[in-house]
């Protein structure tokens, strides 16, 4: 995995390919959903979105939900609004609970000023009763990790409302700092 994580990231399509291939025909590795997703990556990453759509049809084993949402941000980010529609029927058939999918979609619609869609996924998510999960932001201080989340008052330091980082401070964000951020402006 790593190492179709590595060539993804860094561009390397053919590199990738290889050692897909080398762990599929040499080693007779079964790939897993979390393979075939990477090598979905790797080929939208570098904007081959009909080869990384030709992949998933080939592909032995059903297509997982992550396995679209994987070419789905790449078509976004390419311009690809047809493979979206592809995307998003098949992403939602498999996994019409996760709103984190139709928040991107949503997202996806709008920038693409394709208003109508963008109200269809809205509704449709709110017809289903799903929700945009909240951000969330997590500070270590005195070996202790805490988790702000937003809109949430429940934390002893959310009366603090803004725990914005100071450009002056240094990257390495120390107890001293993180006190810093914890105080009223």
């Amino acid at each position: 995995m790593s190492l179709l994580a590595a060539s993804s990231h860094t561009g390397r399509v053919e590199q990738g390919q290889h050692y897909f291939d080398k762990l599929t025909k040499e080693i007779r590795i079964v790939p897993t959903s979390d393979h075939y997703a990477s090598i979905i990556d790797l080929l939208s990453r570098a904007g081959h979105l009909d080869s990384a759509y030709a992949f998933i049809r080939k592909m032995p084993r059903e297509p997982t939900a992550s396995t679209w949402g994987a070419l789905l941000t790449r078509c976004h980010i390419h311009g690809r609004i047809g493979l979206v529609d592809i995307c998003r029927e098949n992403i939602l058939k498999l996994e019409p609970w996760n709103s984190g999918y139709y928040v991107q979609l949503a997202n996806l619609y709008a920038n693409e000023r394709e208003w109508d869609q963008f109200g269809k996924i809205r509704s449709n998510m709110k017809s289903a009763g799903l929700r945009k999960a909240p951000g969330f932001t997590m500070v270590e201080l005195n070996s202790g990790i805490h988790k702000f989340i937003a809109g949430d008052t429940s934390h002893s330091q959310s009366s603090h409302p803004s725990l914005i980082l100071d450009p002056s401070n240094s990257i390495d964000v120390d107890e001293d700092v993180a006190l810093h951020l914890l105080q009223p402006r």
